[in-house]
């Protein structure tokens, strides 16, 4: 499917309670939400007029009549923003964003005490609490409730976030699966297989709630390129791998100093350019800002 990209930028779910407001009739303004989203994408979107695109206009009606009837069993905010979140996730472009304003509700979270982190070895431990009962560091997780790893993060984590074919939205957001913000149509796995070192482990989860500072520290841990190192390689004659394991121009400098020397020799034939600063002197262009904010985390 040709998909063309959003021209125009978001939409804001804005969330404002009236003052004094005992309570929102969520499913009444999940629907009017989601109707004013489909009408959006529907008068702004090239999609519905794309002759080369003409499986948009179903999958946009599709994706309200979805929304419509999830609303009969939304009875809070949880319910009403995990269904605009699929809405929006189902269209796998980048481009069509939700978010929500200061007022929105908070999404509490729970954990069982570990989060796991994606990787080319699977779902595996990224960081645990010092408690017994719990998979140690690196196990595998194989399947939770009888349902295989790679299809509950599927429809845990990428149903709500979309591009899931894509290894940078799993390394973003594969760190979410075993965080419980609420979502009605992911309910919390019971018990988990892991592999670690040739044994398979059988847990039982106890799910907790986890504090918005004690969350970011934890998802960060997930979000850590293990298997990425700063430099150009050469996997066969006449292609060249570049990567660089981080942008943090304090703890990578020496790398990051040596693939820019590496990339300049290779475009001039005559090593590093005339005048080129070290990356200590780049660090403002290099740092990266994290993705997520506290009051957002959940979310």
């Amino acid at each position: 499917m040709n998909r063309t990209p959003l021209l125009t930028a978001a939409l804001v779910a804005a969330c404002l309670l009236p003052p004094g407001a005992a309570a929102e009739d969520w499913a009444a303004r999940l629907r009017t939400d989601a109707a004013a989203f489909h009408g959006a994408l529907q008068a702004s979107h090239p999609g519905p007029v794309d002759p080369e695109n003409p499986q948009f206009a179903a999958q946009l009606d599709a994706g309200l009549a979805r929304v419509l009837a999830r609303a009969d069993a939304v009875d809070g905010f949880a319910g009403y923003w995990w269904a605009l979140r699929e809405f929006q996730a189902g269209f796998d472009d980048g481009h069509v964003q939700l978010s929500s304003d200061d007022a929105a509700p908070d999404l509490p979270a729970r954990w069982p005490g570990f989060l796991t982190r994606w990787s080319s070895a699977g779902h595996v431990v990224a960081t645990r609490l010092e408690a017994p009962g719990l998979p140690p560091l690196d196990a595998r997780l194989v399947a939770c409730d009888g349902v295989d790893a790679e299809a509950l993060a599927a429809q845990h984590v990428g149903r709500v976030r979309g591009r899931w074919t894509l290894d940078a939205q799993r390394v973003t957001h594969a760190g979410r699966l075993f965080l419980d913000a609420g979502d009605p149509w992911a309910p919390p796995p019971t018990r988990c297989r892991f592999t670690h070192h040739g044994r398979e482990l059988d847990i039982a989860l106890d799910w907790q709630p986890i504090e918005g500072d004690a969350l970011a520290r934890h998802l960060a841990s997930t979000r850590a390129l293990h298997d990425t190192a700063t430099g150009v390689r050469t996997p066969r004659p006449g292609q060249l791998w570049i990567a660089a394991g981080s942008f943090d121009a304090d703890e990578d400098a020496d790398a990051l100093n040596a693939l820019l020397a590496a990339l300049d020799d290779r475009a001039s034939g005559r090593g590093a350019a005339r005048g080129a600063r070290p990356a200590r002197q780049r660090r403002r262009f290099l740092a990266l800002e994290p993705r997520d904010r506290a009051p957002a985390l959940g979310r």
